[in-house]
């Protein structure tokens, strides 16, 4: 599955394919490719066909739909009915499986796309959601998160057994050197719209700041206007993903 989502709803609308053989290729597509980098905490077949089904039922009716048939994934920061919402954190596993979809589910429910799987965050064995990439002994040459594995190798259609590493990651990445302080922390977090600071001492990696490890630190306001520059859209990019 190569095309892009308004490919795909376009192709749905003029009814070249339907919605529910879209659901099917894009589901078969997961089973083949997720043991490999294991991205998804959950995989709703029987949802997504039904909500392809439902779809399919709209169009024939003449029903215009914005994002016909196109298969998406959410965080799993999003509730989605019938599952628990685990935000990337061992700790919430034995949450209740949320009664109602967010907000942002029903609207795309209702803009015709259908949900596959539910994303979390890669890595979760590590329970982490970025690796930094080093050679020759902790040089640091990249970063690598579970939004680049998502977009540039599962959402791209690559087979990630045979994509290497230096194709997927974010060369070049912001990084923090160890005597700098937090709010110089915060500002290079802010200014390039990134959740995670490599800290490299003299090109070697050693360690990395998060932005939960800065809102630990006392002033709670400081520290939301930092996540709110980093969440809010700019002209530039950073150089590595914000996810």
């Amino acid at each position: 599955m190569s095309e892009s989502a308004l490919q795909i709803a376009a192709s749905v609308s003029q009814g070249a394919v339907t919605a529910t053989s879209v659901a099917e290729a894009a589901l078969d597509a997961v089973v083949r490719i997720d043991p490999a980098i294991n991205a998804f905490t959950a995989v709703l077949r029987e949802r997504a066909l039904a909500e392809a089904q439902e779809v399919d039922r709209r169009i024939a009716s003449r029903e215009t739909l914005p994002l016909a048939g196109v298969p998406y994934a959410v965080k799993n920061l999003f509730d989605v009915a019938g599952v628990a919402t685990l935000a990337g954190a061992k700790v919430h596993l034995q949450r209740p499986k949320a009664r109602s979809d967010a907000a942002l589910v029903t609207r795309m429910h209702e803009a015709g796309a259908v949900l596959l799987p539910q994303a979390a965050t890669l890595m979760k064995q590590e329970d982490c959601g970025a690796i930094p990439v080093v050679k020759d002994g902790g040089t640091l040459v990249g970063i690598i998160t579970d939004r680049d594995i998502v977009l540039r190798v599962v959402a791209a259609g690559k087979d990630p057994r045979s994509t290497p590493i230096s194709a997927v990651m974010s060369a070049d990445p912001v990084t923090l050197e160890p005597d700098a302080d937090a709010d110089e922390a915060e500002k290079l977090m802010a200014d390039h719209q990134v959740r995670r600071l490599p800290v490299v001492d003299d090109g070697r990696l050693v360690g990395i700041l998060v932005t939960a490890q800065l809102a630990r630190r006392g002033n709670a306001k400081e520290v939301g206007e930092t996540i709110k520059g980093i969440s809010e859209a700019k002209s530039g990019r950073g150089s590595h993903a914000r996810g």
